[in-house]
């Protein structure tokens, strides 16, 4: 499973495929939390890559990937305009 970032969608892809999008217009902020309710397209248990992505709408609003650079993927979130939440250090 890998994670990318185009102009207009955060898409989770399985060889190649997209198998779920996001709209970036969507996302109200992304951060790296654990939550327990939410839509999760995980494929490592670490959860120092987990990202989510709180959504504007949707009966769920949390969607969790966990792509290999967190920090990169938040960072191309940002360049796209999402309001990105870092961790306080």
């Amino acid at each position: 499973m890998t994670f990318t970032i185009d102009d207009a969608y955060v898409r989770v892809k399985v060889y190649g495929l997209t198998i779920r999008k996001v709209a970036l217009s969507d996302i109200a902020w992304a951060d790296q939390a654990v939550v327990r309710w939410t839509e999760h397209y995980t494929n490592s248990m670490n959860r120092r890559r987990l990202v989510r992505l709180h959504r504007k709408t949707g009966s769920v609003p949390d969607f969790v990937i966990t792509p290999k650079d967190p920090l990169g993927f938040l960072k191309s979130l940002e360049l796209r305009g999402v309001e990105v939440r870092y961790p306080e250090v």
